[in-house]
């Protein structure tokens, strides 16, 4: 019997994981409804396509997969209800999410003329992004505060690292703020609206602020007010409250914005892919493919003509941006229209949509000749590039 699935039609790598058993219908993520669906013994989304009763009411539907990290936009109690099974793919992205915050923060520290090494980063949400980011910004030289209230209850020895800590002394003590939370309501610890007005006030002065988790943990108006007061230093932010139309005023007022694309490198891309298939596989007993892996050919990265002693900051940036350079898709954020909301949503879309895919840091290698023992270790362990003699 042929499995009928529903994709959307921009889940990239879809096309080369399922069998000639599998019957794939593509359809662009925004027209996915009830209609679609009616028939359709599995479905595949991304995070544009809310997955509830509205939607499911009537279908045929055993399967319900997103290619995504989070799930705020899938209705688990409602496909638990429904003997539905559903899967998503978290960590997927996540040295994607951490190296567009490396490429952020190194961005900006050149933006600002500001030194950031040995300043303190506060994570915010510390699950598959935010512990590896943690790793990896502790071996650049950046002091780390962590907050997981969740964390905190299920794991009180940690086996002699520090503690997490509160948010509001989080927010009080750190230089920069990287959010890496899902969007939740309800609960002991909902994120809705986690940073407003309140928290933005504990900021010190100049403090920077990322959000790559979901555009509601963060009070948009409060942002907004907190930047023009000159009270926040820079705001990088990747994911908006009102997409795929986002607030025109806060993207003209932070130093970065893009299209919520912080999880788009191209590894990211199929490995979310393939741990839908795999779970679609094991479900329904069917075979899918590998998602098709290209030779791994090392890409080495040029010596910026940089002291790393005199200035570390400049030098990590001058190889960052080799690997990805954040302010190409600033600028192509930037070019959304600005007042016709129609143009801008369908502009958001496509930039998502057409996104050129960047490799990850590890597959980039750079000469280990003239540095100290000091910076190999830094940039093996914080960028996981590979150091070669």
């Amino acid at each position: 019997m042929s499995i009928k699935i529903v994709s959307d039609a921009y889940i990239p790598f879809v096309e080369d994981v399922f069998s000639k058993e599998c019957s794939l219908h593509l359809v662009p993520g925004h027209e996915i409804d009830s209609s679609v669906i009616e028939h359709a013994d599995a479905l595949l989304v991304r995070s544009e396509t809310a997955v509830d009763e509205e939607l499911l009411k009537g279908s045929t539907v055993q399967f319900v997969g997103s290619a995504t990290a989070g799930y705020d936009h899938v209705d688990w109690v409602y496909l638990d209800k429904r003997r539905i099974e559903w899967a998503y793919a978290p960590g997927c992205n996540a040295e994607s999410v951490i190296e567009y915050v490396f490429a952020a923060i190194f961005y900006l520290s050149q933006l600002k003329s500001t030194p950031i090494l040995n300043s303190t980063l506060g994570i915010v949400g510390v699950g598959e992004i935010g512990s590896r980011l943690e790793k990896r910004a502790s071996a650049l030289g950046l002091n780390v505060l962590e907050n997981d209230p969740p964390r905190a209850r299920n794991e009180p020895a940690r086996d002699g690292k520090k503690e997490y800590v509160k948010l509001e002394q989080l927010l009080e003590e750190s230089d920069i703020v990287s959010l890496h939370v899902p969007l939740t309501k309800e609960g002991l610890d909902p994120t809705e609206n986690l940073i407003g007005s309140n928290e933005l006030g504990l900021l010190k002065d100049g403090t920077w602020i990322l959000n790559t988790s979901r555009g509601g943990v963060v009070n948009e108006s409060a942002l907004i007010d907190s930047i023009r007061n000159h009270h926040i230093g820079a705001a990088a932010v990747d994911v908006w409250d009102g997409e795929p139309n986002p607030d025109p005023s806060l993207q003209e007022l932070v130093d970065i914005c893009s299209p919520h694309i912080a999880g788009y490198s191209r590894d990211a891309k199929r490995n979310c892919t393939q741990m839908i298939a795999d779970r679609l596989k094991r479900h329904f007993s069917v075979p899918n493919q590998e998602v098709a892996r290209p030779e791994r050919t090392p890409i080495r990265l040029n010596m910026p003509e940089i002291n790393p002693e005199n200035n570390p900051e400049a030098f990590i940036h001058g190889i960052v941006e080799q690997m990805y350079r954040i302010e190409d898709d600033l600028n192509r954020m930037r070019s959304l229209p600005l007042h016709d909301s129609r143009k801008r949503e369908a502009a958001f879309r496509q930039q998502r949509r057409e996104y050129r895919s960047r490799l990850t840091f590890s597959r980039y290698e750079l000469s280990s000749r003239g540095l100290s023992e000091e910076w190999q270790t830094r940039l093996r362990d914080g960028l996981k590039i590979s150091m070669i003699d």
